[in-house]
């Protein structure tokens, strides 16, 4: 669904199509608001033609369709679906690149006067393989964690509205009631109840990211203070909590299995701490929130004698751990402090983070930190000594480790990208230091490995984008000194592909870049096809034509200048590999871009193409 940046007014704009829409739209307006806001998922309403109009527009996948030109397929796909929710007059579940979407008319005066859409969201949680899987659809790409693109794309499948068991059934009840108030017709005041009920209903879908961001503020020493006002008692009480919280838990882990793909892992630690989140509910006044990709924190609000909040803590230390170990292959050691009325939350947080680094350093289940110790006032200079130690000692844990260093950084700035980002340099710097000057990185790899991150930091927007930026510069770390040999050839890959990236529009020989990454030809092209699974011609090829497409699409140069500025030799070349890989050719696909079949764009298609 495309979402203009035009707001949807659905007073104004509905009302000629109805004389009953007074109280109807007066009720809607509170509950469009809020419920798509909440729920964090797009809606817009279409009308008959090309406008839409946008009532909540959150990030989606959209954008990573049309870097890839394929957002004219999603243009297919709502023709089809909109076209059938006016047929059938009912709500329409449409799927696409393994998303849904919901479609639902708004009728009035006995015709459908427009359509309300909302989505994607999954009716499950995605494996790594799925995900991998539609990426692949997408880009015609291999999916890699260091690639940051797909980092980015896999972060957003990660965060995206799941709606399983009976919850996307829910919803299209929920989005029916809306419709209805919409089309100005039927009981307003009986259709805006049922409404405020279902949203109620589907609220606890986003529950997991409302309290992980109200424990964030609970631990941030620049809004802590807010919780302790009478006015948000009711706040508190919502998210799962009796009373201020004053017993702080926080849990770092590391991979049980090493051998595991790296986005599979990923997805396995976003689950294990959703599952952590239930498990804090079922225990009653705890609530739980991340830290980082490795570790979860546990703010608890319990009444009762010392001894018995220190039990409740030891009880769930040893229910996630066994959570954590069973379920995701994970080991998970903890630390604890207690944040009495004179210690702010911050602070005995900071000292939980380091008492789980020791329990993790130590290989214990748990150790209790003291709030005053030293670390927790003065901890940046320390950390940067450990990450050294880490890195050359047990790099297993390093990652873990780093997250409690972005933790303190955090804390240290004020979530500052400018301050943030020197400390961060200073860190990656110490930890690399010992690795480079005694033999797991190289200083070729090293340089490649700082350019890379040099330039995803200075493309993040957000302090959150400058932190994945580091971790995955850590994970290349972790991987240079657990597999040196598969860890040098994947970063001369890396390198290699990026190289095609910047000149496939010029002519691109396969020894030019064997050479290029440092291997010879042959060794080249059996370690392109095993990580890409496809020959180098094939990569090469579909960028041009993708190239093609773009320029055929979005401009009025002639074919056979085209051809040129997408790397083809010829103008005749590139017609037929054209045809072949998208089944029309250059002309006619410019003529209505919306013929192309999905069916041939997948570059598997071109795999008997010759160069």
């Amino acid at each position: 669904m495309h979402l203009w940046n035009s707001q949807y007014d659905p007073k104004t704009r509905l009302r000629r199509h109805t004389a009953t829409a007074g109280f109807g739209h007066a009720l809607l307006a509170p509950l469009v608001l809020y419920a798509f806001r909440d729920l964090r998922i797009s809606a817009a309403v279409w009308e008959h033609g090309p406008e839409w109009w946008s009532i909540h527009s959150d990030p989606t996948l959209q954008s990573f369709e049309a870097e890839h030109s394929v957002d004219t397929e999603r243009d297919l796909y709502n023709g089809r679906q909109l076209a059938l929710a006016c047929k059938r007059r009912k709500t329409i579940r449409g799927e696409h690149g393994g998303h849904s979407d919901l479609y639902a008319p708004i009728v009035a005066g006995g015709k459908v006067v427009a359509v309300l859409v909302a989505g994607p969201f999954f009716t499950a949680r995605p494996t790594g393989a799925e995900i991998l899987n539609c990426w692949r659809l997408l880009s015609g790409r291999q999916g890699h964690m260091a690639d940051p693109e797909f980092a980015s794309y896999l972060a957003a499948n990660l965060s995206m509205l799941v709606l399983d068991g009976g919850k996307a059934l829910t919803f299209e009840k929920f989005l029916g009631c809306l419709a209805r108030l919409m089309s100005g017709e039927g009981d307003a005041a009986a259709l805006a109840n049922q409404a405020e009920a279902l949203a109620l209903e589907l609220g606890q879908v986003r529950l997991f990211e409302r309290v992980g961001e109200a424990v964030r503020m609970m631990v941030d020493d620049r809004s802590q203070r807010t919780w302790h006002s009478a006015s948000h008692a009711y706040r508190l009480g919502v998210l799962g909590l009796s009373r201020v919280a004053d017993h702080v838990m926080v849990g770092l882990s590391t991979n049980r299995k090493p051998e595991l793909d790296p986005v599979e892992e990923t997805v396995r630690r976003d689950g294990f701490q959703r599952s952590a989140f239930e498990l804090a509910r079922s225990m009653g006044d705890v609530i739980s929130g991340r830290v980082g990709e490795h570790g979860v924190v546990f703010l608890s609000g319990a009444k009762g004698t010392a001894e018995r909040k220190r039990q409740k803590l030891l009880d769930l230390a040893e229910r996630a751990r066994t959570l954590a170990r069973q379920r995701f292959g994970l080991s998970l050691h903890f630390g604890a402090s207690v944040a009495p009325g004179s210690v702010p939350l911050s602070r005995s947080y900071q000292a939980a983070l380091e008492a789980a680094e020791s329990a993790l350093a130590q290989r214990t289940p748990i150790v209790f930190a003291d709030s005053g110790s030293r670390r927790s006032t003065e901890p940046l200079r320390h950390l940067r000594d450990d990450l050294s130690a880490e890195a050359e000692g047990h790099p297993e844990r390093l990652g873990a480790r780093f997250d409690r260093y972005l933790e303190a950084v955090a804390a240290h700035c004020g979530y500052r990208m400018d301050a943030a980002l020197g400390h961060l340099e200073a860190g990656f710097e110490r930890l690399t230091e010992p690795l480079a000057s005694r033999g797991p990185l190289d200083k070729k790899s090293l340089s490649a490995l700082s350019d890379t991150l040099d330039r995803a930091a200075q493309e993040a927007r957000t302090i959150g984008e400058l932190f994945s930026a580091y971790r995955r510069a850590v994970q290349d770390v972790v991987a240079a000194v657990e597999r040196p040999v598969a860890a040098r050839q994947d970063r001369s890959l890396r390198v290699a592909v990026e190289y095609i990236h910047q000149h496939y529009v010029e002519p691109l020989r396969l020894e030019r870049v064997a050479k290029m990454a440092g291997f010879t030809a042959s060794h080249f092209s059996k370690l392109f096809i095993k990580r890409e699974e496809m020959p180098f011609e094939q990569y090469v090829r579909g960028l041009r034509i993708e190239r093609a497409r773009q320029l055929l699409s979005s401009s009025e140069i002639n074919v056979t200048r085209i051809s040129e500025l997408s790397g083809f030799n010829t103008p005749q070349y590139f017609c037929r590999v054209f045809r072949r890989m998208l089944g029309v050719t250059p002309l006619e696909y410019r003529k209505n871009p919306r013929k192309m079949s999905r069916a041939r764009l997948q570059r598997s298609s071109s795999a008997n193409l010759t160069r």
